[in-house]
């Protein structure tokens, strides 16, 4: 009816949800605080294979994640080590944050911590826009890698993560794929160092030969120059020896001159 509107101002309550609301205000904070990305920026180690692992013993999807971890087609070797807790309910913040607490205490024996449980209702995940416990993944000196079992909603939790996968299955996959990389790259460096090798052999063959060569000819002279010196010597140590033996036959002579004489008189 020809109406036009000015909007100065918004209520995003009336277009989202307390849940949402409360995650905005919990990313908002983490923000302020500058521990948002700290996890993000954490390098992941090269390999990837000791895997600590907080989920439930009995869920489904900690089950689906070693299965898929233990029998892939490669052959990789992993590591894991299950640190229990409370997936869902009042009590998942302070269990999944309890078992944090324990992987740090053996932090050296590990390269990553994985966050995995089944399906299950949205309102399930709840504990999982936490601000104590993002906060606490998000500053972890580890990296942390989720897989919550819900593709669409993603909680706070998984933002603050160093790598949200969809499922467990999902997070076994991106391990996998990251070892595969890792020993595509070792594969490739082994490769090269193969070849470097062969090229400095050849290379130093080459240069035996030449040095063989060059010695050979050397020798040689030096032979030919030995005989000379020898043959100079032997014809010295003739003409000595000769002139020795006259100067002793000339001695001997008048030796013999001077007995008959005296048997004379």
């Amino acid at each position: 009816y020809g109406f036009s509107l000015t909007v100065h101002d918004i209520d995003p309550s009336y277009t989202l949800g307390d849940q949402a609301l409360n995650r905005a205000a919990i990313l908002k904070q983490l923000e302020e605080e500058g521990v948002l990305t700290l996890n993000k920026e954490l390098e992941l180690p090269i390999p990837t294979n000791r895997i600590a692992i907080i989920s439930s013993p009995l869920a489904a999807g900690y089950e689906d994640f070693l299965d898929q971890l233990n029998k892939n087609i490669f052959g990789f070797v992993f590591y894991t080590k299950l640190f229990p807790a409370i997936m869902q309910g009042d009590r998942t913040e302070d269990s999944i944050i309890s078992a944090l607490e324990r992987i740090y205490n053996y932090i050296d024996c590990f390269d990553v911590v994985v966050i995995i449980r089944g399906g299950g209702a949205t309102s399930d995940l709840s504990s999982f826009d936490s601000y104590m416990l993002a906060a606490s993944c998000a500053q972890f000196p580890l990296p942390m890698i989720t897989g919550i079992g819900h593709e669409r909603d993603e909680t706070v939790v998984d933002i603050v993560a160093h790598t949200r996968a969809k499922t467990p299955t999902a997070v076994a996959e991106f391990l996998i794929g990251n070892m595969t990389e890792t020993a595509t790259e070792l594969a490739y460096i082994s490769q090269n160092i193969v070849s470097l090798v062969q090229q400095q052999l050849q290379s130093e063959a080459v240069l035996l030969d030449v040095f063989k060569t060059k010695n050979s000819l050397t020798l040689k002279s030096w032979l030919k120059e030995q005989e000379g010196v020898l043959s100079s010597a032997k014809n010295t140590l003739t003409k000595g020896m000769l002139r020795i033996i006259k100067e002793d036959e000339k001695k001997f002579s008048q030796i013999e001159d001077f007995v008959k004489k005296a048997s004379l008189q």
